[in-house]
C-alpha cells in the first residue's frame, strides 16, 4: 500500500471510529486485569452451621428443636479477580449460641468467616440472624393399646387376644410438647362385616393426651411408627377328653375298669386350617402297674399352639371308683416263674423260691377267690442284658384267666443263674 492510500484511510472518519473503539476496549481490559480494583459481590446460599454440642447447650441440657437447613446471602468486597471466584462452600457461616439461657426461641447472630483467609472484606449477611427454638429433650416409653371399632365375629368363631409387635413404643421429643403425651394406641375401623378369618396388618401409632386428644408434633421421634397387629379369629369345636393305658397285662380287659373323666369333653377354638384334624384332647398315659383303685389323677391340660379353651378349662382329672374294687396280697411260687426269650447259647436256672407280697386288685367277688396259683411271673430276657452268673432281674406279674384283675407295682424281681450251654 502506498502513502497516498494510507493517507486516504486515515482521513476516513468511519475507520477512525472503529480504531478508537478497539483501543478503548484494550485499555479497559488492561485496567481490569492489571489494576487492583475493589468491587462488592454477593455470595448466595451459604449454609449456616449450628454446633449442637456447644458447651452452653450441654450445660443447660438443651437440644435444637427447629428442623431444616439455614442459608444466608453474604456480601463481600475485594479485588474483582478474587471475589469473582468465591464459592458458597468456601464461606463459613456459624450461628452463635452465646445468648441462650434456657428453653425458648432465639434470634441467633451469624458469624461469617472466609475459610481460605483471602484479602476480602465481609460486609454483611442476609438475614443477619436465624430463629431457632431450643428445649429439653424428654423420652417416654408407652404401652400400645389396640382400639378396634365395628368389629364383629361370625357365629361358631372366637376372637383370641390380639397380638401387637412391638407392644410398646419409645417417644422422644421437646419437653413442651411431650408433657401432653400420655398414651399410645393403634386404631382400626372395621366395616361391621363378621370376621371368620384372622387379620394381620400394620397400623400407625397415634399419640394422645390423658383426656384422649390426639397429640402431634413434627419434632416427635418414635422408635416404631407402625405396629404389627394380628387378630386371631379361631373356629370353635367340641372334642372328647381321652387317655390311654400302658403296660396292660396280657389278657386284661381294660373295659372292666370303672372310672370317670372330668370334664368328659371340652370346647376348644383353633386356627381353621388345623382344627379339622384335631379330634380329641389326649391327657396322657396311665401305667397299669401303678394303678390303684382309689387313685384320683390330676392333669394340667396342654392345648396345642394357637389353640385355646372356650370355657377356660385348664385342669382335668380321672377318678377310679374304689367301691367296685378289692385288694389281696398273694405270692408267685417258683413253679409259676417263667423265663422267655433267653438266647439259645445260654441256659438259666431260677433261684427264687417265691415272689412275695404281690398286691392284686380286681372286682371284689373275683379277688376274694384268688390264690397263689393264679399268679404267673414272666422274666423277659429280651429286655435284660445277659450277664453270666447269678443276677437279679425284673419280672412282670400277670393273672391268666382273670381279665379284670391286675398286679399293682413294677418293683417285683427274681434271682436267676445264667450259664453258657456246654
Amino acid at each position: 500500500m502506498n502513502k497516498n492510500k494510507q493517507s486516504n484511510l486515515l482521513d476516513n472518519n468511519a475507520v477512525l471510529m472503529v480504531i478508537s473503539v478497539i483501543g478503548a476496549i484494550l485499555i479497559w481490559v488492561m485496567v481490569v486485569y492489571n489494576v487492583d480494583t475493589l468491587i462488592p459481590m454477593t455470595i448466595s446460599n451459604v449454609p449456616v452451621s449450628i454446633d449442637s454440642s456447644d458447651s452452653n447447650l450441654t450445660r443447660l441440657d438443651l437440644h435444637p428443636v427447629t428442623e431444616g437447613e439455614f442459608t444466608v446471602d453474604v456480601e463481600v468486597v475485594g479485588p474483582r479477580a478474587t471475589v469473582g471466584n468465591i464459592k458458597p462452600e468456601e464461606i463459613v457461616a456459624t450461628a452463635k449460641l452465646n445468648n441462650i439461657t434456657g428453653p425458648g426461641t432465639y434470634d441467633l447472630p451469624i458469624e461469617i468467616v472466609d475459610s481460605r483467609n483471602r484479602d476480602i472484606e465481609i460486609k454483611t449477611s442476609l438475614p443477619e440472624t436465624i430463629s431457632m427454638r431450643f428445649d429439653h429433650q424428654v423420652t417416654k416409653v408407652l404401652e400400645v393399646a389396640y382400639e378396634p371399632s365395628g368389629l364383629e365375629i361370625s357365629d361358631g368363631y372366637l376372637l383370641d387376644q390380639e397380638r401387637l409387635y412391638p407392644r410398646e413404643v419409645t417417644v422422644v421429643g421437646p419437653a413442651t410438647e411431650m408433657q401432653s403425651v400420655e398414651e399410645a394406641a393403634v386404631v382400626r375401623q372395621f366395616d361391621n362385616k363378621p370376621l371368620s378369618n384372622s387379620v394381620t396388618e400394620e397400623l400407625p401409632v397415634v399419640l394422645r393426651s390423658a383426656d384422649g386428644e390426639t397429640v402431634t408434633s413434627p419434632y416427635f421421634v418414635l422408635d416404631a411408627e407402625t405396629i404389627h397387629v394380628t387378630l386371631p379369629v379361631l373356629k370353635k369345636k367340641t372334642v372328647p377328653v381321652t387317655f390311654d393305658f400302658t403296660n396292660i397285662p396280657e389278657g386284661f380287659d381294660v373295659a372292666s375298669l370303672v372310672y370317670r373323666i372330668s370334664p368328659e369333653e371340652v370346647e376348644i377354638a383353633g386356627p381353621v386350617e388345623t382344627l379339622g384334624s384335631f379330634n380329641e384332647l389326649h391327657l396322657g398315659y396311665i401305667d397299669m402297674r401303678t394303678l390303684a383303685p382309689d387313685v384320683n389323677l390330676f392333669y394340667r391340660i396342654k392345648y396345642p399352639a394357637d389353640f385355646v379353651s372356650v370355657e377356660g378349662i385348664e385342669d382335668a382329672n380321672i377318678e377310679f371308683f374304689p367301691d367296685t374294687f378289692d385288694e389281696s396280697t398273694l405270692a408267685v411260687e417258683s413253679d409259676n416263674i417263667y423265663i422267655r426269650n433267653l438266647p439259645e447259647q445260654y441256659e438259666a436256672t431260677i433261684q427264687t423260691q417265691a415272689i412275695n407280697n404281690v398286691t392284686v386288685y380286681g372286682p371284689s367277688g373275683e379277688v376274694s377267690g384268688l390264690s397263689n396259683q393264679d399268679l404267673v411271673a414272666e422274666i423277659n430276657m429280651a429286655n435284660v442284658e445277659v450277664t453270666l452268673g447269678q443276677v437279679t432281674v425284673p419280672v412282670s406279674v400277670i393273672l391268666p384267666g382273670h381279665s379284670r384283675c391286675w398286679a399293682y407295682g413294677d418293683h417285683y424281681t427274681a434271682r436267676i443263674t445264667i450259664r453258657e450251654k456246654p
